[in-house]
Parts: C-alpha cells; structure tokens; sequence
C-alpha cells in the first residue's frame, strides 16, 4: 500500500511518502520533501493575529505541489491527501478558515499540541526502531512556533510543551535589540551580549511552565536518551552544523559543552559571514544563533547533556506509522 501525509508547519511543509506492509507498519520511505514556508515568522509580523493573505497563497501553493507529488509517487487519484496542521494554525485567527477552504483534495485537521507532541514521539519511535511505548527514550520536536518533548513514564505518555520557536525567537532578538521586526528580519550579527539577553529572555517565559520544572521529568530528561527530530533546517541539524564546521554526515550527536563554545563561536558574524561558515540561505541564516540559542538554552533547564539528531520531515512519519486518523482511506 502506497500512503502519504503531509505536516504543515509554522517554519516549513513536509510531505512523506512511504509503502505499508499489510499490518500498517512502514516498509520503505518512498519519498519525502520539505518547502519553506514561513507561516510563523509572518504571524509575528503581523503582532500575532492572522496569517496574510500573501503567506497562506504560498503555503496553498506548495501544498498543492505536494500533493502532485504524493501522486507522482503513487498515491491514488481518488485518495485526498491527509496531513495536520500546528502551532501557527492554533494561534491565528484565520487558520482554521485556510484548511477548510482548501478543497476535496485535501483532508487536514489542526491538532493540539499534546498530539504534536505524541507525533513526534512515534517519530523518534519509528526512526530508532523502538516500540511505540518505549520508555528507553525522549523525543524533542522543535519548529517554527513552538517545541515538545515527550516520554512514556509508567505506560502513560507525558508532553512537555514549550511556546517557543525558531520563528518566535529570531523576532524575539531583533526586538531586543532595539529594532521592529516587520521592518528587519535578521539579529545578526548579534554579540554576546544580545545572546545573553536572548537567553534571558526565553528563561524567563519557560520558567513560567510548571512541568519544565518538575523534578519527575527532570530526572526522565537527565537519565534518557534524547532524539531530536526534524528536517535540515530545524534547529538542532542547525546546532549540530555548529558544533561540527566540517559537517561530517556521520556525526549525529550535540553536547551542551560544545554547543555552548559553537555559539561563541557564531556571534559577531553577518548573514554574509555565516553563509560562507556553510550555512547557506536554504538554512536561513538569520536564524541561526537565534536557534542554536533556544535549543541550548532548554538543555541547560532541563539538564540535557547530550542529544542525538534524526532527520525527519516534521511527523509525516509519525503520522505514518501510527492509528491517529491518518490513514488514507
């Protein structure tokens, strides 16, 4: 059987397309893509009540171009393409409006972020080979507006939500600055001291979430092995690009030592500059200390020393490999 989802994102759209066994567990990975769309990033240009007009064209229209996609690859004509929305959807006041309206083709449901949590997850799952109760491991999903961990603790899963994302905390750094960000949209190059006041910052909203601070998934945070997924842009491929400048496509795993010397590393650097460090505009630049910030910056409350980083499209997979309404019919 051939499937494919779709996970429309606040930073970009993912489409996977994968084959299933005939007892629904995935055989092969077919096909999968991710398109930039920066839905969060034009929220926060907006003060953070709707999507524009100009934004959710882009986003149709790579939604369009996954759907051809998935066709081409070999999902049937009369199957709709089914996939999620997330953080950006909940939060502005015309998301729900934009997938109703997007026709027979399309089945996409906006979901909670428990359930983005749970996505990623059975991601992590998926992409380590663990079963889908695996207490062995914590997934951590960061996109564009928002971040989740998650763990299975005495057969009952627990989602850690944080409200922050790589969109939200490049704004976040311009705006400390000094600067508005519907008229600028990169912090760089930012010194150290605007590093510290990002952090500063992001502190200051999590210290505000109970169970970032609960000694229970303190201790699950601190004694588990960490997956962090996400696709190349996401911000830990970006943390590990730093910590790694020969970008050995071996390596997968990002200490909180050497990521904090890689973000020293990047401050006082120019778009220009970090693009010739090898981060080039498909990996927005502009967002990379911003990022590698926001991840660092979770570790050190949650005591993460270490994570190990799997390339995924978002949670197509997850929504692949998993009973929750994904399934083509």
């Amino acid at each position: 059987m051939i499937r494919a989802a779709v996970d429309v994102g606040s930073g970009a759209t993912k489409v996977a397309v994968v084959s299933l066994l005939q007892n629904g567990k995935i055989d092969k990975i077919i096909f999968q893509k991710e398109f930039e769309v920066r839905l969060a990033e034009d929220l926060e240009r907006s003060g953070g009540k709707e999507l524009s007009q100009r934004a959710l064209d882009h986003c149709k229209s790579k939604l369009d171009e996954c759907l051809q996609l998935a066709r081409q690859h070999g999902l049937d004509q009369n199957v709709a393409l089914k996939g999620i929305g997330t953080q950006v959807f909940r939060t502005a006041s015309n998301g729900a409006n934009f997938f109703h309206n997007l026709g027979d083709s399309f089945d996409l449901r906006i979901i909670s972020q428990e359930e983005e949590g749970r996505l990623g997850f059975q991601t992590a799952c998926a992409l380590t080979r663990q079963g889908i109760e695996s207490e062995s491991i914590v997934s951590w999903d960061s996109g564009g507006g928002s971040f989740q961990l998650a763990f299975f603790d005495l057969r009952k899963l627990h989602v850690l939500k944080g409200p922050l994302g790589s969109s939200i905390v490049t704004a976040a750094a311009v705006r400390l600055q000094g600067k508005d960000f519907s008229q600028v949209l990169s912090p760089n190059p930012m010194t150290l001291a605007d590093v510290d006041a990002l952090r500063n910052h992001i502190q200051q909203i999590l210290s505000k979430i109970p169970d970032l601070a609960d000694e229970s998934c303190l201790k699950v945070c601190q004694s588990r092995s960490i997956v962090a997924i996400g696709a190349s842009t996401c911000a830990f491929n970006i943390a590990l690009r730093a910590v790694n400048t020969t970008v050995d496509p071996q390596a997968s795993n990002v200490s909180w030592n050497m990521l904090g010397q890689a973000i020293e590393n990047l401050c006082d650097k120019s778009d220009s500059t970090l693009i010739k460090m090898g981060f080039t505009p498909e990996l927005q630049p502009e967002m990379v200390v911003p990022k590698a910030v926001l991840v660092h910056t979770v570790m050190e409350i949650l005591g993460i020393q270490c994570f190990e980083y799997k390339f995924s499209v978002g949670s197509c997979i997850g929504l692949l490999a998993n009973d929750l309404n994904i399934e083509n019919k």
